[in-house]
């Protein structure tokens, strides 16, 4: 599959996130194999019916007992994810958070 991908954006993957979050033994040794890093999301909400809009979503990612340095967001490619973002955004620097460049991050070799 890697080489697929690279095949079309002419990058290897470097991050390997398991669908629903459920590393095994497997997932993790094929991701080593690959010489990728393993990643998991500390906290994402966009999924539970409740927080389907705006002003829902943006609340509870600004204020997820969960938040805290190094955090790392789980958030999909939704309506209202999309409209929420710019708030979150403004909401996380307004707290003084700063986010990372994936570049920074490092992977193995």
């Amino acid at each position: 599959m890697n080489n697929l991908v690279e095949g079309i954006i002419s990058e290897r993957p470097k991050y390997f996130r398991a669908p629903f979050g459920s590393n095994t033994d497997h997932s993790k040794k094929v991701a080593e194999e690959e010489k990728m890093l393993v990643m998991n999301w500390t906290y994402g909400y966009d999924w539970e019916k409740e927080y389907q809009d705006k002003k829902a979503l943006t609340d509870i990612m600004l204020n997820s007992p969960y938040l805290g340095n190094g955090a790392n967001l789980l958030m999909h490619d939704r309506k209202w994810t999309s409209e929420a973002i710019e708030d979150i955004v403004k909401g996380f620097q307004k707290k003084g958070y700063k986010f990372l460049d994936l570049k920074l991050i490092e992977t193995p070799a």
